[in-house]
Protein backbone atom coordinates (compact mmCIF):
# COMPACT_ATOMS: atom_id res chain seq x y z
CA UNK A 1 0.00 0.00 0.00
CA UNK A 2 2.91 2.39 0.81
CA UNK A 3 4.23 1.55 -2.58
CA UNK A 4 1.04 2.39 -4.36
CA UNK A 5 0.89 5.75 -2.36
CA UNK A 6 4.70 6.70 -3.66
CA UNK A 7 4.06 5.93 -6.59
CA UNK A 8 0.95 8.11 -7.21
CA UNK A 9 2.76 10.70 -5.23
CA UNK A 10 5.71 11.05 -7.86
CA UNK A 11 2.67 11.05 -10.65
CA UNK A 12 0.94 13.80 -9.19
CA UNK A 13 4.51 15.53 -8.24
CA UNK A 14 5.38 15.07 -12.06
CA UNK A 15 1.88 16.32 -13.56
CA UNK A 16 2.30 19.62 -11.47
CA UNK A 17 5.73 20.40 -12.52
CA UNK A 18 5.95 18.87 -16.42
CA UNK A 19 5.61 21.49 -18.36
CA UNK A 20 6.88 22.77 -22.02
CA UNK A 21 9.79 24.88 -22.28
CA UNK A 22 8.07 27.91 -23.66
CA UNK A 23 4.13 28.71 -23.98
CA UNK A 24 2.66 28.93 -27.21
CA UNK A 25 -0.21 30.93 -27.45
CA UNK A 26 -3.32 30.58 -30.37
CA UNK A 27 -3.61 33.19 -32.77
CA UNK A 28 -6.97 34.97 -31.82
CA UNK A 29 -8.97 35.71 -34.81
CA UNK A 30 -10.48 38.54 -35.71
CA UNK A 31 -6.97 40.46 -35.57
CA UNK A 32 -7.10 41.72 -39.28
CA UNK A 33 -6.50 45.48 -37.90
CA UNK A 34 -5.10 47.77 -35.82
CA UNK A 35 -8.40 48.21 -33.90
CA UNK A 36 -8.72 44.60 -33.90
CA UNK A 37 -4.97 43.33 -33.03
CA UNK A 38 -4.35 40.48 -30.91
CA UNK A 39 -2.49 41.89 -27.42
CA UNK A 40 0.28 40.03 -26.34
CA UNK A 41 0.67 41.58 -22.80
CA UNK A 42 0.30 39.24 -20.18
CA UNK A 43 2.22 37.02 -21.97
CA UNK A 44 5.68 37.34 -21.70
CA UNK A 45 7.74 34.63 -20.12
CA UNK A 46 12.02 34.04 -19.88
CA UNK A 47 12.37 30.41 -21.35
CA UNK A 48 15.10 28.88 -22.69
CA UNK A 49 14.68 27.40 -26.66
CA UNK A 50 16.58 27.33 -29.35
CA UNK A 51 14.33 28.53 -32.08
CA UNK A 52 14.26 32.13 -30.10
CA UNK A 53 17.29 34.26 -30.07
CA UNK A 54 18.06 35.42 -26.53
CA UNK A 55 15.52 33.19 -25.31
CA UNK A 56 17.38 33.20 -22.02
CA UNK A 57 17.89 36.71 -21.35
CA UNK A 58 15.05 38.75 -23.57
CA UNK A 59 11.37 38.00 -22.37
CA UNK A 60 9.21 36.92 -25.53
CA UNK A 61 6.35 35.27 -25.97
CA UNK A 62 5.34 32.91 -28.62
CA UNK A 63 2.28 32.77 -31.19
CA UNK A 64 1.01 29.78 -33.61
CA UNK A 65 -0.56 31.66 -36.66
CA UNK A 66 -2.38 30.50 -39.75
CA UNK A 67 -3.70 32.73 -42.69
CA UNK A 68 -7.37 33.02 -43.60
CA UNK A 69 -7.05 35.97 -45.99
CA UNK A 70 -6.00 38.62 -43.83
CA UNK A 71 -3.08 40.41 -42.34
CA UNK A 72 -2.44 39.25 -38.84
CA UNK A 73 -1.97 42.34 -36.28
CA UNK A 74 -0.38 41.57 -32.76
CA UNK A 75 0.10 44.14 -30.02
CA UNK A 76 2.74 44.87 -27.24
CA UNK A 77 4.07 47.70 -25.23
CA UNK A 78 7.42 49.34 -24.83
CA UNK A 79 8.30 50.81 -21.82
CA UNK A 80 11.89 52.14 -22.29
CA UNK A 81 13.41 53.92 -25.12
CA UNK A 82 16.15 52.49 -27.06
CA UNK A 83 15.06 48.73 -26.47
CA UNK A 84 15.88 46.33 -28.75
CA UNK A 85 13.00 43.77 -30.10
CA UNK A 86 13.13 40.79 -32.24
CA UNK A 87 11.03 39.32 -34.44
CA UNK A 88 11.32 35.92 -35.99
CA UNK A 89 8.88 33.94 -38.27
CA UNK A 90 9.30 30.15 -38.28
CA UNK A 91 7.74 27.13 -39.26
CA UNK A 92 6.55 28.47 -43.08
CA UNK A 93 6.31 25.88 -45.78
CA UNK A 94 8.83 26.68 -49.02
CA UNK A 95 6.13 27.43 -51.93
CA UNK A 96 5.93 31.28 -53.41
CA UNK A 97 2.81 31.54 -52.31
CA UNK A 98 3.17 31.00 -48.51
CA UNK A 99 5.78 33.41 -48.24
CA UNK A 100 5.51 36.04 -45.36
CA UNK A 101 6.68 39.47 -44.06
CA UNK A 102 6.69 41.17 -41.27
CA UNK A 103 6.16 45.03 -40.41
CA UNK A 104 6.42 47.26 -36.97
CA UNK A 105 4.09 50.57 -36.44
CA UNK A 106 3.91 52.38 -33.71
CA UNK A 107 0.44 53.59 -32.02
CA UNK A 108 0.06 56.74 -34.72
CA UNK A 109 0.12 53.85 -37.46
CA UNK A 110 3.21 54.85 -39.13
CA UNK A 111 5.95 51.88 -39.82
CA UNK A 112 8.42 51.96 -37.93
CA UNK A 113 10.22 49.10 -39.94
CA UNK A 114 9.95 46.38 -42.84
CA UNK A 115 11.51 42.96 -43.04
CA UNK A 116 10.33 40.52 -45.60
CA UNK A 117 11.27 37.09 -47.30
CA UNK A 118 13.38 39.00 -50.77
CA UNK A 119 16.58 39.01 -49.79
CA UNK A 120 16.59 36.84 -47.08
CA UNK A 121 19.31 33.66 -47.82
CA UNK A 122 20.25 32.63 -44.28
CA UNK A 123 18.66 29.84 -41.86
CA UNK A 124 17.36 31.39 -38.51
CA UNK A 125 17.19 29.53 -35.35
CA UNK A 126 13.92 27.77 -35.52
CA UNK A 127 14.03 28.05 -39.40
CA UNK A 128 14.15 25.53 -41.63
CA UNK A 129 12.76 27.93 -44.69
CA UNK A 130 15.65 30.22 -45.43
CA UNK A 131 12.87 32.73 -46.02
CA UNK A 132 11.37 32.78 -42.99
CA UNK A 133 11.67 36.70 -41.70
CA UNK A 134 14.16 37.78 -39.44
CA UNK A 135 13.98 41.17 -38.01
CA UNK A 136 15.34 43.33 -35.43
CA UNK A 137 14.24 47.08 -34.27
CA UNK A 138 14.99 49.95 -31.84
CA UNK A 139 12.24 51.28 -30.43
CA UNK A 140 12.89 55.38 -30.31
CA UNK A 141 9.74 55.88 -28.19
CA UNK A 142 8.04 54.15 -25.04
CA UNK A 143 4.30 53.26 -25.93
CA UNK A 144 2.00 50.69 -27.84
CA UNK A 145 3.64 49.06 -30.93
CA UNK A 146 1.69 46.74 -33.68
CA UNK A 147 3.34 43.89 -35.50
CA UNK A 148 1.91 43.22 -38.75
CA UNK A 149 2.46 39.30 -40.00
CA UNK A 150 1.83 39.53 -43.90
CA UNK A 151 1.81 38.55 -47.33
CA UNK A 152 5.06 38.46 -48.48
CA UNK A 153 6.15 40.74 -51.76
CA UNK A 154 4.68 41.00 -54.61
CA UNK A 155 1.48 41.13 -52.03
CA UNK A 156 2.38 42.77 -49.21
CA UNK A 157 -0.91 44.11 -47.15
CA UNK A 158 -3.06 41.75 -49.27
CA UNK A 159 -3.74 39.17 -46.76
CA UNK A 160 -1.84 35.78 -45.68
CA UNK A 161 -3.25 32.97 -47.80
CA UNK A 162 -5.99 30.28 -46.01
CA UNK A 163 -3.14 27.15 -45.49
CA UNK A 164 -0.51 28.90 -44.26
CA UNK A 165 0.75 28.20 -40.91
CA UNK A 166 4.05 29.86 -38.86
CA UNK A 167 5.18 30.51 -35.79
CA UNK A 168 5.75 33.80 -34.47
CA UNK A 169 8.26 34.77 -31.86
CA UNK A 170 8.20 38.13 -30.23
CA UNK A 171 10.79 39.54 -28.16
CA UNK A 172 11.09 42.88 -26.39
CA UNK A 173 13.83 43.68 -24.32
CA UNK A 174 13.25 45.32 -20.84
CA UNK A 175 10.34 43.87 -21.23
CA UNK A 176 8.20 42.79 -17.72
CA UNK A 177 8.28 38.78 -17.46
CA UNK A 178 4.39 38.10 -16.66
CA UNK A 179 4.87 34.33 -16.44
CA UNK A 180 6.46 31.25 -15.29
CA UNK A 181 8.79 29.55 -18.00
CA UNK A 182 5.95 27.36 -20.00
CA UNK A 183 2.73 29.76 -18.70
CA UNK A 184 0.32 30.98 -20.58
CA UNK A 185 -2.11 34.07 -21.09
CA UNK A 186 -3.23 36.76 -22.79
CA UNK A 187 -5.20 39.73 -22.98
CA UNK A 188 -7.35 42.43 -24.68
CA UNK A 189 -5.19 45.80 -25.30
CA UNK A 190 -5.91 49.39 -26.25
CA UNK A 191 -7.44 50.51 -29.51
CA UNK A 192 -6.13 53.43 -31.59
CA UNK A 193 -7.69 56.15 -32.77
CA UNK A 194 -9.57 54.48 -36.32
CA UNK A 195 -7.11 57.15 -38.34
CA UNK A 196 -4.59 55.43 -37.08
CA UNK A 197 -5.32 52.46 -38.31
CA UNK A 198 -6.58 53.99 -41.64
CA UNK A 199 -2.73 55.24 -42.04
CA UNK A 200 -1.45 51.71 -40.60
CA UNK A 201 -3.75 50.25 -44.08
CA UNK A 202 -2.07 52.92 -46.60
CA UNK A 203 1.11 52.35 -44.87
CA UNK A 204 1.90 48.35 -45.90
CA UNK A 205 -0.04 49.19 -49.55
CA UNK A 206 3.09 51.55 -50.49
CA UNK A 207 5.78 48.99 -48.15
CA UNK A 208 4.45 46.59 -50.69
CA UNK A 209 4.98 49.16 -53.58
CA UNK A 210 8.25 49.94 -52.58
CA UNK A 211 9.53 46.08 -52.55
CA UNK A 212 7.70 45.91 -55.82
CA UNK A 213 9.65 48.25 -57.36
CA UNK A 214 12.92 46.83 -56.16
CA UNK A 215 12.33 43.49 -57.86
Amino acid sequence: MKRIILGMSVLATCALTARPAIAILAEQEPNNSLQGAQSLEGSFELSTDSSIQDAGTIPHVSIQGSGDGTDDFFSFIVSQAGKKGIFDIDGTNIGDDLFLALALFNDQGVPIVLASNDDTAILDPGSTNPLDPFLTATFPNVGQYFLVVTRGSPNIGQGILPGTVYRLNLSVEGHSVDLPPGGGGGGGGAIPEPASAALALMSLAALGGTLRRRR
